[in-house]
């Protein structure tokens, strides 16, 4: 649930636009405000877009785990030979 400010008061912008972004496909502030055509002024907004994105975009997948490659030393020679 929201709570607090519910619209961008230096742009007139209610929080339904904000929700509207985001379901276009805005995922952060910067693109919320791209979509929308203007950017923020004082920024008291943006923890209401943030809340907003989080409510609405989908949860993101899990970091993948990636395998360490083995590095090979400096002091380790690779070559095999006589």
């Amino acid at each position: 649930m929201i709570m607090g400010r519910t619209s961008c008061t230096c742009h007139d912008i209610p929080i339904e636009t904000f929700r509207a972004a985001v379901c276009n496909g805005a995922h952060n502030v910067k693109t919320c405000f791209r979509a929308i055509g203007c950017l923020p002024k004082c920024n008291n907004c943006i923890p209401m877009v943030r809340s907003v994105l989080a409510a609405l975009r989908p949860a993101e997948a899990p970091a993948q785990s990636t395998a360490t490659l083995p590095v090979a030393s400096p002091n380790v020679s690779t070559h095999r030979g006589p």
